[in-house]
């Protein structure tokens, strides 16, 4: 979070001078008393001072002069001259040396000297500049005690560094101290609040900073806008936005960028666009930091869209361009000889206006044009980058990158990287990542565990897309026991795995037959807090029942109800063709009585499990059996039940096509045979025949062609 730049006038110092008088009288004493012809500076190279001192000594160089101070007792300087220790401590500060101008304070109070209220102020300021609060409320209360009271700018400074280190309590303690605070109090005391995630305290101060009177600022209002659009809360920050506009304050530049960034990053292009124009049109100039934005977060697929949002805005600011080119970009038949000729005089357009920095200039157009596919286009820009004293961006760089491996030209690709290193820039993890993606997809695993090793080399640490991305593709491959390694080193570099990880390796345990260890790797990815998926639960119920693990995956199944997921129809289906392997129908039946109560529909392998089941049940009965016949009927009562007419009986649904074609009845045949498709029933030749010799009486011989060529794809074989 940016911090509220309207603070920054709180923290300005008067300008810091140093007596040039160090002892005021010349009386005997150890001491060298001629006076300085400079301020008195301390010596930077090694001293008493350096390291901190320890309790008596310090020695001074007075401007090079011949008068030093020299193994002086610090009691003896102060008896002197109180004056020199207070010049000493602002001195300290303004070369830096914060800890040695404390020592100096607290040795003055040490010996029951009062430090100078510009010392008391001073060190207090520096050290809330240097984020130790803690000390500089030390010096606060070391002020009370001395009669002199911290001021109203003073406690506001204190709240900010206590609210930069994040230590709100503390700053609350602070602010509730001050008598009245002022839109800068109220405004730095949200700052820290929103930072630390205490959204509702911050409105409540803000609200109460309403009640009072005081108008929050454009810095408040940028705050808590920043907050919101970091945390993807983006219809809150828009809603903000609307009423610091109904305040008749207008926004910053920095509540500009923040929103636009965050609509990027969803996609909102249109919200986008509107808020660039307003920015535009209340006469705010884009700044090196708005334009990175939005190229780096910028939709997919949108890349000319913002090239023509750039070049409007070089046009509104006076720089006569012409966009005439773009469309052409996407045409095969341009070539890039015309192209390079026309974005050459654009290009030579744009360093004459100079109104937008030229190295966003050359990063979008590498960007866009990899986008494109113009790839030779994209090497000729970034040696033009580099030609104009310009280094291309990581991200650019990973463009190419990209677009060099969805080519196939991953050897260019991998020669881009060893490019980047030479000219001393660091590649990412997403340079990597996208290497590694792209052996992976290509089947390479070995290549892309040698990109893997090679970026671990250069001291970057895999984080969990990459290892995502290397035990996927393990685990498809079946090399499940080198998956099992990465994931254990991902462990062991205390990388969290991700939900597509653990359902990767899952995947790979239950499809290898390992279901033990699946099991184990399912309960832990739950400890960590991961919700399993009805994907996921599917996976793991149906390696259990393979395993004839029935009772675990009924447990498994208690589980998924439990975590408020419903099975779908393959976890039904599972289970109806356990029940009817083991020739327990009725359980069956009742799972598919919870299918229709569930609204979930059986498929044919629901139904070929069912039919299969009663067939064995019948088949083990005995013929004198008298609860046969009961039996019989229940299964037709079932059947009837479950199954469409038309499925019941579809050999009797295939004579019933051939008899109305051959009775000239094409389109009720035709109507027949697509309720016969749509059920699920595949015609066989003699259903096709029958429709073939229908619309060849009726001479429609190119439709007849058309059918035999459909039943040639469904694998139908003629007969002769």
């Amino acid at each position: 979070m940016v911090p509220p730049q309207s603070f920054s006038h709180y923290l300005k110092r008067t300008p810091l001078t140093l007596s040039r008088t160090l002892v005021a009288s010349a009386s005997p004493s150890p001491l060298d008393a001629s006076p300085p012809s400079d301020p008195m500076t301390l010596r930077e190279s090694p001293s008493p001072m350096d390291p901190p001192i320890r309790g008596d000594w310090c020695s001074v160089d007075r401007g090079g002069s011949s008068g030093q101070f020299r193994n002086a007792r610090f009691s003896e300087v102060v008896a002197l001259n109180p004056h020199s220790l207070n010049s000493m401590i602002i001195c300290c500060l303004r070369l830096g040396k914060l800890d040695k101008a404390r020592q100096l304070f607290d040795q003055m109070l040490d010996s029951g000297t009062r430090p100078s209220d510009h010392s008391f102020k001073s060190l207090f300021y520096a050290l809330c500049d240097r984020n130790r609060p803690d000390e500089a409320e030390s010096i606060r209360l070391s002020m009370a005690a001395h009669g002199l009271r911290a001021d109203q700018v003073m406690c506001t400074s204190l709240v900010y560094a206590y609210c930069r280190v994040g230590n709100t309590g503390s700053a609350l303690e602070v602010f509730r101290n001050i008598r009245e605070p002022d839109v800068y109090a109220y405004g730095t005391m949200i700052y820290g609040l929103m930072k630390k995630g205490s959204v509702d305290l911050a409105w409540e101060l803000f609200n109460r900073m309403v009640e009072k009177g005081l108008r929050p600022d454009v810095v408040t209002y940028g705050v808590m806008i920043s907050w919101y659009c970091k945390n993807r809360q983006v219809g809150c920050a828009m809603e903000l936005l609307g009423v610091m506009e109904g305040c008749g304050l207008s926004p910053s530049l920095h509540i500009y960028t923040a929103l636009m960034n965050a609509l990027c990053k969803e996609g909102r292009i249109a919200d986008v666009d509107h808020l660039f124009d307003q920015m535009l049109d209340v006469g705010l100039v884009p700044d090196h930091l708005l334009f990175t934005l939005l190229i780096s977060n910028y939709p997919k697929g949108h890349e000319l869209e913002l090239v023509h949002k750039v070049l409007n805005t070089m046009e509104k600011l006076g720089c006569d361009v012409d966009t005439s080119m773009l469309p052409r970009l996407s045409d095969c038949t341009c070539s890039d000889e015309v192209l390079l000729k026309e974005f050459e005089l654009l290009l030579e357009e744009i360093i004459r206006c100079d109104v937008v920095p030229l190295i966003v200039v050359f990063n979008l157009l590498i960007k866009m044009f990899c986008v494109v596919g113009r790839t030779g286009l994209a090497f000729f820009f970034m040696d033009k980058m580099v030609s104009h004293g310009f280094e291309p961006s990581v991200a650019a760089y990973n463009c190419m990158i990209s677009r060099l491996c969805k080519e196939g030209q991953v050897n260019q690709a991998e020669s881009l990287i060893s490019l980047m290193k030479d000219r001393g820039v660091a590649p990412k993890h997403a340079s990597f990542l996208i290497m590694i993606h792209a052996h992976c997809e290509s089947g390479d695993v070995d290549a892309a565990l040698m990109v893997f090793d090679r970026m671990v080399e250069q001291g970057l640490e895999p984080n969990v897309a990459i290892y995502g991305s290397i035990v996927s593709a393990l685990c498809r491959i079946g090399r499940i026991e080198v998956a099992e390694q990465m994931f254990r080193r991902m462990c062991k570099d205390r990388t969290m795995p991700d939900e597509g990880i653990y359902k990767a390796l899952l995947h790979g345990y239950s499809r290898t037959g390992r279901i033990l260890d699946a099991r184990d790797l399912f309960d832990e990815m739950v400890q960590n807090g991961f919700k399993s998926s009805t994907q996921t639960y599917c996976m793991m119920i149906n390696g259990l029942i393979k395993e004839n693990m029935m009772e675990e995956g009924c447990r498994y199944l208690v589980r998924m109800l439990n975590d408020g997921l419903l099975p779908d129809i393959f976890i039904y289906t599972m289970f109806i063709n356990y029940f009817c392997q083991k020739g327990e129908v009725n359980y069956a039946f009742e799972l598919v009585v919870r299918m229709a109560m569930s609204q979930i529909k059986p498929n044919l392998i629901t139904y070929g499990s069912l039919i299969s089941g009663i067939c064995r049940s019948i088949s083990r009965s005995h013929q004198n059996d008298p609860r046969l016949a009961t039996k019989l009927r229940e299964v037709k009562a079932m059947l009837s039940h479950l199954l469409p007419e038309n499925m019941v009986n579809p050999g009797g649904l295939g004579r019933r096509i051939s008899c109305t074609s051959a009775g000239g009845k094409l389109s009720v045949a035709l109507a027949l045979f697509q309720d016969m498709i749509h059920s699920g029933i595949i015609p066989d030749v003699q259903v096709y025949n029958g429709l073939i010799n229908g619309f060849c009486r009726a001479g429609m011989i190119g439709d007849a062609y058309n059918l035999f060529h459909v039943m040639l794809g469904t694998g139908v074989v003629p007969i002769m």
